[in-house]
């Protein structure tokens, strides 16, 4: 049996598949070991899909026109689908368009059929593929614009991904011309069909290295949220408190506005411990973050800094501002419902204030927010102190 080599082009073409699957198992791993995020799984799925066509047509697409040429023009279709989910997924949005995506995969399929067996035109099917793909691309595309204003990867993807689908459309629009002007034909369509093939496997590259990087750039903001969230009630802990806040005052500085803080202590929760259990006592304090999240505002920087103990930090809010605030977190504490209480239990805290000038360090305003929680404290808790 004689041998056959490998064409250029079939070579070209199977370099796509190989990459793809590496991709694909990538990804794969990634989904089984961090997490299981829907959207890595949609990529991972997208690309295995596009080695599975990629592989059926750089075997078969020049002997002719045939059911594997079909099929590969199928597996394509679906990852194209399974690629603009997987970024509708990462842009966290939800994607209500399924009759426009099955009817767009339908129309792809019976062009498919149709030009393969009724009447073969290879350049056809190929327009219509290209076509299909760019419409499918771009269902989604409206809704991943969350992307660029996102982190440089994020960016980079959502230019990434428009690029690619502009270039579908504009290959379709060039098999258009072609197939007019009768320049479509023979070994021209097969070269055509390998200079899309190139132009995939530079966009495999391409995109795959940015998710990948997107990948573990999100594993690495998970494990520095896990580091610096209180896990009981997940507003900051300490560490992520003093990190967050001092930035924060950093910038007002430079803008010269105001600052304030507030130190939160709750009023004798060792008996709350030491009566009802430190279960309880861990139910009173997941409660006491919940009430502060609900209550500050958007810019306003919360942590848990002690055992019970709480500073938050209100960026371009002067004293005024801060007190009312603290009164809100104050009267919230004092009459809400705690599990694991007696109706009759209140939970108090007491509360210092302190507002913030230019050269004030966040260590200096927290010093100053911690003499007035003791004055509060000794002047019978419950209560927020203001400076004189």
């Amino acid at each position: 049996m004689k041998f056959q080599p490998v064409s250029a082009e079939q070579a070209l073409m199977l370099l796509g598949p190989t990459l793809a699957l590496l991709f694909a198992s990538c990804f794969m791993w990634l989904w089984r070991k961090h997490g299981r995020q829907r959207c890595v799984l949609y990529q991972a799925a997208a690309f295995a899909c596009f080695a599975g066509g990629a592989a059926l047509e750089g075997l078969f697409v020049t002997r002719g026109l045939g059911i594997s040429s079909v099929l590969a023009s199928l597996f394509y279709s679906l990852s194209a689908w399974l690629l603009a989910n997987g970024f509708v997924c990462r842009a966290r949005e939800r994607n209500f368009r399924p009759v426009l995506y099955a009817t767009v995969f339908s129309l792809i399929v019976v062009g498919q059929l149709y030009f393969c067996y009724v009447s073969p035109q290879l350049a056809t099917r190929m327009h219509i593929l290209n076509l299909g793909c760019g419409l499918m691309l771009l269902l989604a595309w409206s809704k991943i614009g969350v992307l660029r204003r996102g982190t440089f990867t994020n960016r980079a993807l959502y230019w990434v991904y428009t690029s690619f689908m502009i270039s579908l459309f504009l290959y379709a629009i060039r098999l258009s011309v072609a197939s007019i002007r009768s320049e479509a034909a023979g070994v021209d369509q097969v070269a055509g069909w390998a200079a899309t093939h190139l132009v995939s496997v530079l966009f495999i590259v391409v995109l795959s290295v940015l998710l990948l990087i997107g990948v573990l750039e999100k594993k690495i903001a998970d494990l520095r949220s896990d580091r610096d969230h209180d896990m009981l009630t997940t507003i900051l802990n300490r560490r992520g408190f003093l990190s967050h806040a001092q930035p924060a005052l950093n910038r007002r500085t430079a803008d010269r506005a105001a600052a304030s803080l507030l130190l939160v202590d709750l009023d004798d929760f060792k008996l709350i411990n030491d009566t009802y259990s430190h279960a309880v006592g861990d139910a009173v304090l997941a409660e006491v973050g919940r009430i502060i999240r609900r209550t500050i505002r958007a810019g306003d920087i919360a942590g848990r800094i002690g055992g019970e103990e709480f500073a938050i930090l209100l960026p371009a809010t002067d004293i005024l501002g801060a007190r009312d605030l603290a009164e809100r977190i104050r009267v919230s504490l004092a009459t809400n419902q705690f599990p694991g209480l007696p109706h009759t239990h209140r939970v108090t805290a007491s509360i210092g204030v302190a507002s913030g000038r230019l050269t004030d360090t966040l260590y200096t305003l927290m010093d100053r927010a911690d003499s007035l929680l003791y004055e509060a404290k000794r002047f019978g808790r419950n209560r927020v102190m203001l400076p004189a």
